[in-house]
């Protein structure tokens, strides 16, 4: 009886613990679909590195990640040949959409977007 009760409240211990193990960070993956390198790019301030046509980066940690209409809500920035570009995460200011993203693997594609003659812009996209 002793040995039951002693596996029992073992088995409840590690149960208990079970959930202090689980991942309580966000990691991105980002996947350039843009056609060209990337170069300089940093995520929330967090230096990434450059990114070649067609590649992705290994997965990063971030404590916290936003989404925005089910959209990456990142301040994502980086260079297309000389020209360095933003997110039009920049546009996405009315905050009731706003939400942190749940602890977890994400994959992002990053592509481009043309606002005007003169403004390109990265599009972020959560992979399906």
């Amino acid at each position: 009886m002793h040995k039951v009760l002693i596996a029992l409240l073992s088995a409840l211990l590690i149960a208990g613990c079970a959930d202090s193990f689980e991942q309580k960070v966000v990691e991105v993956k980002f996947i350039n679909h843009t056609g060209y390198p990337i170069q300089d790019i940093t995520v929330n301030a967090i230096p990434v590195g450059d990114l070649a046509r067609g590649s992705a980066s290994p997965y990063l940690v971030f404590a916290r990640f936003g989404t925005d209409t089910g959209m990456p809500d990142a301040d994502f920035r980086g260079r297309v040949g000389n020209q360095l570009l933003e997110s039009t995460s920049r546009y996405y200011w009315c905050g009731t959409q706003k939400a942190p993203l749940a602890p977890g693997r994400y994959e992002v594609i990053i592509e481009l977007v043309t606002l005007s003659e003169d403004e390109l812009l990265f599009d972020l996209r959560f992979v399906p």
